[in-house]
């Protein structure tokens, strides 16, 4: 089942999840903006520092060890999703322990 076929999309091709490029850091800083605003979801607190956020979404972004992602609405950022490999011999949780 494509993204064109879920209720909420209103046409296919207004929204798309695509890899993140540098074209897209300011879209994903004005969205952590709008969240933390919110002071529910996530733990960053407004103010945070735009520019060290900037460079450490960039430098991930560059990452051959991890996958960024943005949900995009007509061109627009609307979300983003990072994905990081463990790093080895670290103690992690399993998820779902």
């Amino acid at each position: 089942m494509g993204i064109s076929n879920w209720p909420w999309v209103e046409k296919p091709g207004e929204h798309e999840v695509v890899a993140a490029s540098e074209a897209h850091v300011e879209g994903i800083l004005d969205v952590l903006t709008s969240v933390a605003s919110e002071e529910r979801w996530i733990g960053t607190e407004l103010p945070f520092d735009r520019n060290a956020r900037r460079l450490g979404i960039q430098a991930t972004i560059e990452r051959a060890d991890a996958l960024v992602l943005v949900a995009l609405a007509n061109g627009v950022v609307v979300g983003e999703l990072t994905l990081r490999a463990s790093a080895g011999g670290q103690n992690r949780t399993p998820v779902g322990s």
